[in-house]
């Protein structure tokens, strides 16, 4: 068989969960970039009318090298029909062969998801530099730092604070640093610990290595916190709470001279004063050394954000509008697309539903539309087109939506949707105002 283009032909269907079956799978057998991933089903609906598939690729039986990054496709009503996923190359600038593909789905609003693996080789060719490839993913450093390659890690985090800053969703690329270690963190803290550990070890003025070490000791405070509102942690518990937030605070004042030169150093500075209590003047302070050391970046106003609208007494709806209108003076000419991302973070957090932003009417959705149409303009993937379609619809303008919609297309972006709002319900919305 021609290896260009191998098919995995399994002979009879596999249901891999109920309603869906796999009949094959076509994968390149060479590839550099990315490659597409045509798969060949029935799916009998009993999920709804479509669900989400995606699929990556992986080398070793632990996954250690992988790619997760997909173009995702969906699964239609109907009997041997054929999806197409785009997937990524894995995170190797060399020439390297990865044994596995793994198809995945999930119903939607549910934690339903399947997965299943085909041993399928692919051979990727070596890419000369890592801007050939960096566009496509933003999770170098966390698959280097898997491999206990901290050089790596290091390498691509000066790169992204340097070279390429932004992803092509205009996010800061440093934040899916801590982002990604989440995900390690939950699957097991203490060998998460003896990574960071061995990392600080061996470069122990290692920027990255300083702020993830800091930033474990912030989130495992964090994680002992009880979730829901109007409870309390018992006595023992904010003993252990007291020394993480220690241990945090003695590593950032240790890596300040090295450290802070990266927004992620007053990030983590001003998470730890809002964390632990600190008096109103203390968080302000912090949260205003970090924007005159990194004017443009928007961590900061995220955080004051999450302070500002999760307090305990009352959301304060007025001082968040007061930080966003500044925030726009400082840096609307050169990032008018910072207020569209600010207030989608509002809307995300906010106390009660993702609807208070404009229900408030504190936000007036004109500005924010205009700052959502510069966003576009310089950052037009599939993943914003959803979340501008989504704030449309918050703010019930049918016509903002139908521009949306039109130019989603079949580009469906689940993870842009709030969890209480689909884009079902705005259509329907619409369509009965119209």
């Amino acid at each position: 068989m021609n290896k260009l283009v191998l098919a995995i032909l399994i002979g009879f269907a596999q249901t891999v969960m109920a309603g869906v079956s796999i009949h094959s799978i076509q994968v390149p057998g060479n590839a550099s970039d990315k490659i597409p991933v045509t798969i060949e089903y029935s799916y009998d609906g009993s999920d709804g009318p479509t669900l989400p598939v995606g699929a990556y690729v992986s080398k070793g039986l632990d996954g250690e090298i992988t790619s997760h990054s997909y173009t995702p496709s969906h699964l239609l009503t109907g009997s041997h029909l054929t999806a197409t996923v785009v997937v990524t190359r894995p995170l190797v600038a060399g020439p390297i062969r990865t044994d596995r593909v793994l198809v995945l789905a999930h119903v939607p609003q549910t934690f339903t998801m399947w997965r299943k693996a085909f041993e399928q080789p692919v051979e990727w060719a070596p890419t000369s530099t890592l801007s050939s490839y960096e566009r496509f993913l933003v999770n170098q450093p966390t698959y280097a730092f898997d491999a206990r390659d901290f050089e790596e890690v290091e390498k691509v985090f000066d790169y992204w604070m340097t070279t390429s800053r932004f992803s092509v969703d205009g996010y800061w690329k440093i934040d899916d640093l801590p982002k990604s270690m989440l995900i390690r963190f939950k699957h097991d803290r203490a060998e998460t610990l003896s990574k960071i550990r061995d990392w600080r070890a061996k470069l122990p003025k290692g920027r990255g290595g300083a702020l993830m070490e800091a930033w474990y000791w912030v989130h495992y405070a964090n994680h002992l916190r009880p979730t829901k509102r109007g409870i309390k942690p018992d006595a023992d518990t904010m003993k252990v709470v007291r020394q993480y937030h220690d241990k945090a605070r003695k590593i950032l004042a240790e890596s300040k001279a090295y450290a802070a030169s990266v927004p992620l150093w007053y990030r983590l500075h001003l998470q730890m004063a809002i964390d632990s209590s600190s008096p109103e003047g203390v968080i302000r302070t912090a949260f205003n050394e970090g924007v005159r050391a990194f004017p443009h970046y928007q961590g900061f106003y995220d955080e004051m954000t999450k302070h500002l609208l999760t307090e305990p007494a009352k959301p304060n709806w007025a001082e968040f509008k007061g930080m966003a209108t500044d925030m726009d003076e400082r840096i609307g000419k050169e990032f008018p697309q910072a207020y569209a991302n600010l207030m989608d973070y509002a809307a995300e957090i906010s106390a009660n539903t993702v609807l208070d932003l404009f229900s408030t009417r504190v936000i007036g959705w004109p500005k924010v539309r205009e700052s959502w149409k510069a966003l576009l303009a310089q950052y037009p993937t599939a993943h914003n087109w959803n979340r501008y379609a989504a704030m449309a619809c918050q703010a019930h303008d049918g016509d903002a939506f139908g521009i949306a919609l039109s130019s989603i297309g079949s580009r469906f972006a689940p993870g842009a949707w709030p969890g209480n709002l689909t884009m079902d319900t705005c259509r329907v919305r619409f369509l009965k105002a119209s």
